[in-house]
């Protein structure tokens, strides 16, 4: 009798209804992400202004998130604001539709795994009994152990693949921003962008700061 190996079907899990929330989330948050990049920066444009405490000792305080956008949009404009948008819904498209199909094909795989090892205890007939006890009553085990500590493997590694895959636009984002200081241009187009990126930096360019994420 002759066993063939299980077929794992695969089909897009990152659904158009999620991707429509992911890319309208990273529309309006990016103003804020922008000037917080800026704030990472160092740029302050504007200078500190007096205040006091709440004990009534003068002190100087720099500007809010909201004086920041508020002199953004007087330098660029309304659409300023939302200068290197393109590639922050990109990057989180990129991310979301990597990380959830992956996590759902490993998910799968682990499926067929186990369901083949419950066949060769359900054959044999000896320990099918234990098995199931151990599912309905859960307790603290090396084997439970084992397997929390292999879908922390699993989970980490599928947020690894996400993040190598969309963080030169993660990149692209945060030197589009940057160019507000200098009133650049060079960023606003992917290709030039890259290669700018490629010429001064090499490859590995596209993923400066990559392991601090």
């Amino acid at each position: 009798m002759s066993h063939s190996k299980p077929v794992i079907p695969w089909g897009n899990k990152f659904t158009y209804e999620e991707a429509v929330g992911r890319a309208a989330i990273a529309l309006l948050s990016h103003p804020f992400d922008y000037v917080k990049i800026l704030i990472q920066l160092g740029y302050e444009p504007m200078p500190p202004y007096a205040t006091k405490t709440i004990f009534g000792t003068p002190r100087l305080a720099l500007p809010n998130v909201f004086a920041y956008l508020g002199y953004i949009r007087r330098e660029d404009g309304q659409l300023g604001l939302f200068r290197g948008v393109k590639y922050k819904i990109a990057s989180s498209l990129l991310y979301n539709f990597v990380y959830i199909n992956t996590s759902e094909i490993a998910s799968r795989c682990v499926q067929v795994i186990k369901e083949e090892e419950e066949e060769e205890v359900d054959a044999s007939g000896s320990t099918s009994g234990k098995k199931k006890a151990v599912k309905e009553y859960p307790t603290f085990s090396r084997e439970n152990l084992t397997r929390t500590l292999e879908s922390l493997m699993r989970e980490t590694f599928c947020k690894f693949l996400a993040l190598a895959a969309s963080y030169p636009l993660h990149v692209m984002v945060i030197r589009s921003c940057a160019q507000f200081v200098g009133k650049e241009k060079i960023y606003d187009n992917l290709s030039t962008g890259i290669k700018d990126i490629v010429d001064n930096s090499g490859f590995w360019g596209l993923y400066a700061g990559y392991v601090k994420q």
